[in-house]
């Protein structure tokens, strides 16, 4: 139970991140898709056996991807505009990281790339607020729950498994809801604050045009 319920997670926490880039991406779907189809692999492989050398190979596609976005930068002026380019290099990263899930590093990698994808779209992919609220809303409550689920994950297999029941899912439901209200409360006064007081992002603000401002 505990396996399948941060599985599910996980694959929220994707999904979440795939469709906050909003119109910008018309391939999101099949996106999601692929990476679904990764999350069901892993999952077959920690239920079963490891396919052989797959870790690699996806390591190796890794370091090409890599290479790939990075070259057209110190070779010349880019043809793309630089984000635009690495986003999509951030997104294959996201996919092929869901191939390969096998500790609780694997889960934490896969929730920062998503999560990096929401912090890009509020700078610059999505054009209509609300949506964007909604998916870092979700995200930001989903996430909660994931972490305190991996971080009950045992290190080795020598270890003891940990069992969910669904009292304990529900628990795990409502204490990531109230943590999430907390960091809301928290957060909230620091919103409306600071751009008053008009601290500058560095290095932020050099490196990501700005197509809204706020005159307060």
């Amino acid at each position: 139970m505990n396996l399948i319920f941060t599985y599910v997670v996980t694959g929220l926490l994707v999904v979440i991140g795939l469709l906050s880039l909003g119109q910008d991406f018309v391939y999101t779907p099949f996106y999601i898709l692929f990476s679904l189809l990764g999350l069901a692999l892993s999952f077959w492989q920690q239920k079963k056996k490891p396919v052989p050398y797959l870790r690699l190979v996806v390591n190796i596609i890794l370091v090409a991807l890599t290479v790939k976005a990075l070259f057209p930068f110190f070779a010349g002026k880019p043809k793309y505009d630089m984000f635009t380019a690495l986003i999509a290099t951030w997104i294959y990263f996201l996919i092929l990281s869901t191939y390969i899930i096998h500790t609780k590093r694997d889960y934490y990698i896969i929730q920062g790339l998503s999560l990096g994808l929401i912090v890009y779209a509020c700078f610059y992919a999505t054009r209509n607020p609300l949506p964007l609220l909604g998916y870092t809303t979700a995200f930001l409550v989903i996430w909660i729950m994931a972490l305190r689920n991996i971080n009950l994950f045992p290190e080795t297999k020598e270890e003891k498994t940990i069992f969910y029941t669904t009292r304990d899912i529900w628990r795990e439901i409502k204490l990531g809801t109230i943590l999430f209200f907390a960091v809301v409360i928290i957060s909230l006064p620091l919103y409306f604050l600071l751009p008053r007081f008009n601290i500058p992002l560095l290095p932020m603000d050099k490196l990501l045009r700005q197509r809204y401002s706020v005159i307060y």
